[in-house]
């Protein structure tokens, strides 16, 4: 290092020698000085980055964030169409469930998009009257460009026994919610749908496989 150096250097020391005592002491000190500077410029040195070192990251970053957006914005879609999917899953077990604790028949309505309402169908001593008991808006949680596709009209019935009454379900036969995003393409899009049988039991899967897949 420094200090090694000024030691090491006999020259400069033989020199000094010759110097009054008072001189002595002021070369040395102005020598101290000088290796003290020159440490503190080298430790300056390494501090930070160099203006090629920041404009090199800035350009990975931004590489990096321009990759994953359009991925980001999938994610995002498909978010969507499950927090619609698992809002009709919710709003027919509710449906249902009020159906047997009123005593009485009560609906499930589908509104515009992925809005939805849930209300008895008749006045009774279950039901004072028959106004909305809980609804959803397309703004909470879902958006407009998800769309839903009924199989057989977009009321769901439950009586007091918690079993569909409408639409009348054939023999094995189920009622169905497709829900789908249109800012996704076919590939991209992971669509929902919502099944519902004659005895009022409600399962979310995957339309786009087929059984023993679990997703089905």
């Amino acid at each position: 290092d420094c200090g090694s150096e000024l030691l090491a250097d006999q020259a400069w020391w033989i020199m000094l020698t010759s110097y009054s005592p008072a001189r002595r002491a002021a070369a040395v000190f102005g020598r101290d000085v000088l290796c003290g500077c020159q440490a503190a410029h080298s430790v300056e040195k390494e501090k930070g980055f160099t203006l090629i070192e920041l404009m090199i990251t800035i350009a990975i970053l931004g590489l990096t964030i321009a990759l994953a957006m359009p991925s980001y914005s999938v994610w995002i879609q498909n978010t969507r169409i499950r927090s619609a999917a698992e809002s009709f899953v919710n709003g027919l077990q509710f449906a249902r469930n009020e159906a047997v604790r009123r005593n009485a028949s009560v609906e499930f309505v589908v509104g515009v998009d992925s809005a939805w309402t849930v209300q008895c169908t008749a006045i009774t001593p279950g039901c004072p009257d028959t106004a909305a008991i809980q609804s959803r808006s397309v703004g909470e949680g879902s958006s407009t460009s998800v769309t839903v596709t009924d199989s057989n009209g977009g009321t769901i019935r439950f009586n007091s026994f918690g079993r569909m009454i409408f639409p009348v379900p054939g023999v094995g036969s189920t009622v169905s919610f497709d829900i789908d995003n249109t800012l996704l393409s076919a590939s991209d899009s992971r669509d929902l749908r919502i099944t519902i049988d004659a005895g009022g039991s409600i399962r979310m899967s995957d339309p786009n496989v087929v059984a023993p897949d679990t997703r089905h």
